[in-house]
């Protein structure tokens, strides 16, 4: 019974270890609309529960200039506090605010090697993740396309820790606890995701991000009211419907107040800059341009009111432009092709079709050096399209490989069957010539041996006739 009892103990435990808490937590809704008056502060009053079945220590909010919290030395398991937020912010905000607290760990070195792969198009299979003092991740770029390399960036210290080949892996370790922000880097130098890598002490207390909690805040903020001035320079323009006419007003604080976010607004208005702060008596220049939006000829040789509004924390200033446009006689056949309208656009504004000079810088040798704006996606995608060349043509490459290896393959085959069949041929000829030599020899012999046989004949019959006639004649 009592090991039935300590069975049960036991399994107790190790089903709380495997409970999956959600560490601090903030009761019912974690978003915060918070109205404030301009250098005042203000207060705000949340619930935060500790859902884990250990204690947390110095609970705290993340640094920030917007709002604040006294930090809480104890907040124990399933413990609920009211706290009140201090909000200073005197700008309008919307952010995420983290609050988090430490724990007493004793994991022990867990030995632990954590698997994140890495591809173009899904990133990494981890990439907010936590491990402890001890582990080691093994990165793995499972791109097979040997251009696509990938780079991982150390943000804190801007040096890349990781950098993988196609197919290629490396296992890292990490001995000590650290925060480490880093973002993947594909190819092209730009970065497709940014993440944060945090391992904890195997011992002490420690802050784990899975454990933090998150308030959102949306702060607005009411500024004292002030006044302000606009002084331009002209307010009466004549133009074709595709000029711009380029200007200068200014806007001044005539108040005792700041004058807090400053917006201009106007149709067919471009401004230099916008939403600035003026503090009192302060004076800003604004440069500004006006492009019309002509697109007809009945549009043209008619004079347009465009309104100039500025507002902010003041009353709102709007001054009328007028802007004559000159007539102009649009290509009104839907039936022209593109070339065709084109061409007569360019015949009656020909100043229009005029492609502008480049700047260019002669420099030695017979080259010259331009400049050229691009954007980011331009950029990106040249990059991209210039490594996907390169990905085509070491395709091309390898096909052409394999195709001249299978070649020579061939080649080096028909070579050795040549040469095995001359070794053979000569392999042949040296056996007929060994057998007519001996069938020569053997023919000779032969011969020889026929020779004797009929000379023996020979003298055996014509013996007795030699000799009965050497004795007739000696006798």
């Amino acid at each position: 019974m009592k090991l039935k009892q300590l069975s049960m103990f036991v399994l107790g435990l190790f089903l709380v270890g495997m409970v999956s808490a959600n560490g601090i937590s903030v009761i019912s809704s974690n978003t915060f609309t918070i109205n404030k008056t301009y250098n005042h502060d203000t207060y705000v009053n949340l619930t935060i529960r500790n859902d884990e079945p250990f204690d947390f220590f110095n609970v705290s909010m993340e640094d920030n200039p917007y709002i604040t919290i006294s930090k809480i030395p104890k907040l124990a398991t399933g413990e609920t506090r009211n706290i009140t937020a201090l909000v200073k912010a005197n700008d309008n905000i919307h952010k995420d605010i983290k609050i988090f607290g430490f724990y007493l760990a004793s994991l022990g070195a867990q030995n632990q090697t954590h698997q994140v792969d890495i591809t173009y198009d899904d990133g990494l299979s981890k990439c907010d993740f936590t491990i402890v003092q001890g582990d080691k991740v093994n990165w793995k770029n499972l791109e097979i396309v040997e251009s696509k390399t990938v780079k991982l960036k150390n943000m804190d210290t801007l040096n890349y820790f990781q950098d993988l080949a196609a197919q290629a892996s490396n296992l890292q370790f990490f001995d000590s606890p650290m925060s480490l922000p880093f973002q993947f880097i594909d190819r092209t130098g730009y970065s497709r995701q940014s993440c944060v890598l945090t391992v904890l002490s195997d011992t002490g207390y420690v802050n784990n991000p899975e454990h933090d909690a998150s308030i959102n805040i949306d702060i607005n903020v009411e500024f004292p009211q002030t006044s302000v001035e606009l002084l331009t320079l002209n307010d009466k323009y004549s133009m074709r419907f595709y000029d711009t006419r380029e200007d200068i007003f200014s806007v001044r604080n005539t108040g005792n107040e700041i004058a807090k976010n400053v917006n201009l607004e106007g149709d067919w208005f471009v401004f230099s800059t916008n939403n600035f702060d003026l503090e009192p008596g302060q004076s800003k220049n604004v440069g500004y341009t006006i492009d019309p939006k002509i697109y007809d000829s009945n549009e043209t040789n008619k004079n347009y009111t465009k309104t100039l509004s500025i507002t902010g924390n003041f009353e709102s200033i709007t001054r009328d432009f007028n802007v004559y446009i000159e007539y102009a006689e649009f290509v009104d056949d839907e039936n022209a092709s593109r070339e065709s309208k084109l061409e007569q656009f360019c015949s009656l504004f020909p100043e229009m079709c005029e492609e502008p000079a480049p700047i260019i810088k002669y420099i030695d040798d017979g080259e010259r050096e331009f400049n050229v704006s691009y954007t980011d996606n331009q950029v990106k995608a040249l990059y991209d399209l210039f490594y996907d060349n390169l990905d085509a043509q070491a395709i091309k490459d390898k096909q052409l490989t394999e195709f001249t290896d299978a070649i020579d393959g061939k080649l080096l085959s028909i070579q050795n069957a040549t040469l095995n069949s001359n070794s053979d041929i000569g392999n042949i000829k040296t056996q007929i010539d060994t057998s007519n030599g001996t069938i020569l020899f053997s023919s000779i012999i032969i011969g020889l041996i026929a020779c004797c046989i009929v000379i023996f004949i020979l003298l055996l019959k014509y013996r007795d006739k030699f000799r009965s006639n050497i004795w007739s004649r000696y006798g």
